[in-house]
């Protein structure tokens, strides 16, 4: 049995000039640290659930409210900012970097799937070729002959 596919990662990188995007100086001008954080607590996200992370759904969004210990106001408004701001695309809190970087990872994935399978498929074959040729020559080669033993008759 196969392990499942991986979608999302273990971790990302995490330019160290992120923080001196205008964009994001911008968001922690209005919101302070408050909004860099739940910027990059929504990217951990994105990446850790391969881009399929939301908080359109309001019992995730209470639930990522009080695991990061802010208000459903206030994380919406950093929400809204980051759209406006062009960090995100739409309520879906993706954006073109974060897509880019999934489809290199995804594509590397794939590409390493295939070299195994086949691979594996390689091997397979092999030894599936080697377990014929052995029954060819098994078939081919009379069995080892066992020495009779002759036993003096006794008189």
């Amino acid at each position: 049995m196969s392990r499942p596919v991986k979608k999302g990662l273990d971790y990302f990188s995490h330019d160290v000039s992120m923080s001196e995007d205008i964009k994001l100086k911008k968001l922690e001008t209005k919101f302070g640290l408050s909004g860099y954080a739940v910027y990059n607590k929504i990217l951990e996200q994105q990446f850790k659930y391969g881009g399929e992370f939301s908080l359109e759904n309001e019992d995730d969004l209470l639930l990522y409210c009080r695991t990061w210990s802010i208000k459903r106001e206030k994380l919406l408004k950093i929400i809204q900012s980051c759209i406006a701001l062009g960090l995100f695309q739409n309520e879906k809190l993706l954006s073109p970097a974060i897509s880019e970087r999934l489809e290199k990872i995804n594509f590397h994935r794939k590409a390493r799937r295939e070299r195994f399978s086949t691979k594996i498929g390689e091997e397979n074959k092999n030894n599936n070729l080697e377990t014929i040729s052995t029954m060819q020559n098994s078939e081919q080669t009379p069995q080892s002959k066992v020495k009779e033993r002759k036993e003096k008759e006794s008189k």
